[in-house]
């Protein structure tokens, strides 16, 4: 799932999960080094971004709204996610080592990004997560599978309150078994690429980007999908998305 992501052109060996904070426009990436795939000493890896990491780091907020980078100790360096590309400032790694360290070794990369004049927002999952976010495992709002790995990922509803208004929000995911389409207010899209393997599934493997341009802005953003109810082993019921990120691009 995060296979595309590169620190300054560096990809740690497997990225457990993603985090994003908000208000302090910072991803925290939870990363996972071994041996039997670098070939070498986990710890290794950690010191590529060691020495890319910066002494001190601050966001200063811009009176055109966005935020300025200011580091010391350090340099700016590039951060993506495959589609989107930040100017960013890596803080040094954090880890604790002990007696399985030589073979693998887990760490959390946080790195601050400069946000443009044009602001937004970044949800990542869980969704069910977020106080702002009225999220639904099912399309039909049913109640949630409070035990079910892919509760707060997959989805087939949910709505986000914000305080400012929204003039595009843009969705990366994939279906689950397609044909499959998602839609924010009320403007329905088809996905072209599926994340799962099933019978009668009509897509390949993938993930994609898709922008919605509001025809008015808005402070509430609802997002539906084709059916993701009942039955989830039969491919009709299992329409739903998975979603990676959505972007909310303010006016």
């Amino acid at each position: 799932m995060y296979g595309d992501w590169r620190i300054d052109g560096k990809q740690p060996t497997k990225i457990l999960s993603v985090d994003y904070d908000n208000a302090g426009k910072v991803f925290t990436l939870n990363c996972l080094a071994t041996r039997q795939e670098l070939e070498a000493d986990p710890r290794t890896e950690i010191e590529l971004f060691e020495n890319i990491a910066c002494d001190g780091i601050t966001n200063k907020s811009l009176l055109k709204r966005g935020t300025k980078l200011q580091i010391s100790g350090g340099k700016k360096i590039l951060l993506t996610d495959g589609i989107d590309v930040w100017i960013g400032a890596c803080e040094y790694p954090t880890y604790t080592e002990d007696e399985n360290s030589s073979k693998q070794i887990e760490y959390k990369l946080r790195i601050a990004i400069e946000q443009p004049t044009q602001q937004f927002d970044l949800f990542l999952p869980k969704f069910n997560q977020y106080p702002n976010i009225d999220y639904y495992f099912y399309s039909d709002e049913s109640p949630n599978p409070e035990t079910h790995p892919y509760n707060g990922i997959d989805m087939g509803s949910m709505k986000i309150v914000t305080e400012k208004e929204v003039r595009q929000v843009s969705i990366y995911g994939a279906g689950l078994c397609c044909p499959a389409w998602i839609a924010v207010n009320g403007i329905r899209q088809e996905w072209n690429v599926s994340c799962i393997t099933m019978d009668r599934n009509t897509k390949p493997y993938g993930w994609e980007r898709i922008p919605f341009i509001l025809s008015s802005p808005t402070k509430q953003i609802n997002i539906n999908t084709s059916d993701h109810i009942g039955n989830l082993d039969n491919c009709s019921n299992n329409r739903g998305a998975r979603l990676q990120y959505v972007r909310l691009d303010y006016v």
